[in-house]
């Protein structure tokens, strides 16, 4: 419990006591049967705030908690992404190294020209995918830079087609 809520409570309580002993005092002098029922719905009435404010105190502890466990889960989920990113993306450079070089080569029977050229393509694409994940990750951290410049909409149009 915070500094302000534990002096907030060490006050009700106090209240509480000081009704208390007004309630018994006035039972030994006789008290009436309406301040009896009056003192008794005010000690009901503050009691039932105290409970309140301790109920929403410890509510609010644990939405805090919560919270902070909740942020920790998605940093923690943001740096896995970008480690299995870069782990992914590693070994697909010496993949697309090789096809560019049988590609080059002119020796590659025809037959096999096109399976290369389909291995290079589903590469490449698996790449592109990969970075992307790495600019989201970038994205989230506020650390993806955005460069504006024109460009073909016939060619961008050209190129979904092609991956799709």
């Amino acid at each position: 419990m915070s500094q302000s809520a534990t002096t907030t409570s060490h006050a009700n309580e106090r209240e509480i006591e000081r009704l208390i002993a007004a309630l018994h005092h006035h039972v030994e002098e006789g008290i009436s049967p309406e301040t009896l029922r009056h003192l008794t719905r005010e000690l009901e009435r503050r009691t039932l705030a105290e409970r309140r404010c301790v109920e929403l105190f410890e509510s609010e502890q644990l939405a805090r908690a919560e919270a902070r466990e909740l942020e920790q889960a998605n940093e923690a989920k943001d740096r896995f992404l970008a480690i299995l990113s870069h782990e992914l993306r590693t070994p697909l450079q010496p993949v697309l190294g090789a096809a560019s070089a049988l590609l080059r080569d002119p020796r590659l029977p025809a037959d096999l020209l096109e399976d290369v050229r389909t291995i290079q393509r589903n590469v490449q694409l698996e790449a592109r995918l990969i970075d992307d994940l790495l600019d989201l990750t970038r994205i989230v951290n506020g650390k993806l830079a955005l460069e504006r410049h024109s460009v073909n909409i016939e060619s961008v149009v050209a190129r979904a087609v092609e991956i799709c």
